[in-house]
């Protein structure tokens, strides 16, 4: 049971970073790139590409951590979700 619940997150956790690539602004660095997307408001979604790691920031303040798919995956899934629903298509 477990490994289809891994399964599931792991599926909306990347259902939510392809939304980020697909509609966010790049910006570079280092290793892979930043991608942000605007939400609403002063809420904005940024996306590690090289670590796969996703933040809420309101503002310029982090507001919350998502999830990471770097040396291990671990998601919020209900905050992911959320996140998920208010992400036009």
């Amino acid at each position: 049971m477990k490994y289809k619940e891994d399964n599931e997150r792991k599926e909306a956790y990347y259902a939510l970073v392809n939304k980020i690539e697909r509609l966010g602004t790049r910006r570079r660095k280092r290793h892979g790139e930043y991608v942000r997307l605007n939400v609403y408001d002063d809420y904005c979604i940024e996306l590690d590409t090289w670590s796969k790691a996703v933040d809420v920031y309101k503002g310029d303040l982090h507001h919350d951590h998502l999830g990471i798919d770097f040396g291990g995956f671990k998601c919020n899934i209900v905050m992911v979700k959320f996140w998920s629903a208010h992400i036009l298509n």
